[in-house]
């Protein structure tokens, strides 16, 4: 992949080629179908900008008629600065996301941070930037970054008028399983976040739902309901008979550690969880 500079080197700022520019973040993000969707409805906009600059013109004929020669330079150039100010503002927000997704979609957590924090700086309402900034975060146990990115989204009410992914609910919830190592208080609200992000995929029909049972089973596990962990767990081997396999898996990963803190002998305990119980 190029780096910053040649990218810029490459891609002047006219009209056609920011949408090639887009269009090859979208091919990186169609990696997961599903995160991909707020990115071609920007694109879609990016579109219109175009019939926007027909009409534009058409004002300008008007001005020029009605107002005069003068007239018609100013109000031309204000609106030439606009544009390019919006446009500008667009390709740093895009450049920034696409950036960050490619090192996310590689585990490259620490690397995608900076970039993701300009898009989220950018557009905070924006939801893609949101949870592929939150993937990192709880990916690298930064409770702390992390709760301020979930406050911030939460007091513009976010989580209800704008947010539709599961995927946001889901590493919102699992930052409060992080956080609930600290107070078991936020445990309650991890399950509250992971069985939205379940009832969004279930209305999909998405077969990521035995992520999000998963990490509840791991969320009851740490507060010693061992019965409600162990009817999860007979929910999820529905879906897939060999999910006792993800306790030995998750013991790679830095999230899953901070547990281990707590906890050494967890793995045992999550795997019983998740096998077969005992009649």
């Amino acid at each position: 992949m190029d780096t910053t500079q040649e990218r810029d080197e490459k891609h002047s700022k006219t009209y056609d080629e920011q949408k090639a520019y887009l269009d090859f973040y979208n091919k990186i993000l169609e990696i997961k179908d599903e995160q991909i969707i707020p990115l071609k409805e920007a694109v879609g906009k990016l579109r219109g900008t175009v019939y926007i600059i027909s009409l534009i013109g058409i004002v300008f004929f008007f001005i020029l008629g009605i107002l005069g020669l003068d007239k018609y330079n100013s109000i031309k150039i204000e609106i030439e600065q606009s544009l390019k100010k919006n446009v500008d503002e667009a390709m740093e927000y895009y450049n920034s996301l696409g950036t960050g997704c490619s090192f996310v979609y590689s585990s490259d957590w620490k690397r995608a941070i900076p970039y993701l924090q300009v898009a989220v700086a950018k557009r905070p309402y924006e939801e893609v930037a949101f949870w592929n900034l939150m993937i990192c975060y709880v990916n690298v146990a930064d409770i702390e970054s992390g709760g301020k990115l979930y406050e911030q989204a939460e007091k513009n009410d976010l989580f209800k008028v704008r947010f539709k992914s599961p995927w946001t609910f889901y590493y919102v919830g699992r930052l409060f399983l992080l956080k609930g190592l600290q107070d078991s208080k936020h445990y309650k609200t991890a399950i509250e976040f992971l069985d939205k992000a379940e009832h969004i995929a279930s209305e999909e029909d998405s077969p990521f739902i035995i992520y999000f049972k998963v990490d509840k089973v791991i969320i009851e596990v740490l507060r010693g309901n061992v019965e409600r962990a162990r009817r999860l767990g007979d929910e999820i081997r529905k879906i897939d008979p060999n999910m006792e396999q993800w306790a030995e898996e998750l013991t790679t990963e830095k999230w899953y550690r901070e547990i281990l803190k707590k906890d050494k002998n967890f793995p045992k305990k999550l795997f019983k969880a998740l096998s077969a119980t005992s009649q």
